[in-house]
């Protein structure tokens, strides 16, 4: 795994901070809240950002707020994305969005 420097991991924690506040406007078990979580589910399984998974959440404004936090990561580099898909996960089960058996693709 690649390391990342100072200035990339104050970069993704910052994703993560925003993603987290973008979270907490998303109500428990809502349509959301599962359409956030396959999304990040799908990246995290594919290892890669699902533009057709991305694309969906039109219907999911508070979803796609959130998810956007981190995929602007993408500008910074793939591995960045990746990670914060990862940390993603776990912040959802933190927050009790969805039932954590769900979080976990």
């Amino acid at each position: 795994m690649e390391i990342f420097g100072k200035p990339e991991i104050k970069i993704i924690n910052a994703a993560l901070t925003q993603f987290e506040k973008q979270l907490k406007t998303i109500s428990k078990d809502s349509p959301d809240a599962y359409a956030l979580t396959i999304f990040v589910n799908a990246c995290g399984d594919t290892n890669k950002f699902q533009s057709n998974r991305f694309s969906a959440l039109m219907q999911f404004p508070q979803a796609r707020a959130a998810a956007n936090e981190l995929v602007c990561l993408l500008d910074e580099s793939e591995l960045a994305f990746k990670h914060a898909i990862s940390s993603a996960s776990s912040i959802m089960v933190k927050h009790r969005v969805v039932h954590s058996d769900l979080c976990f693709g």
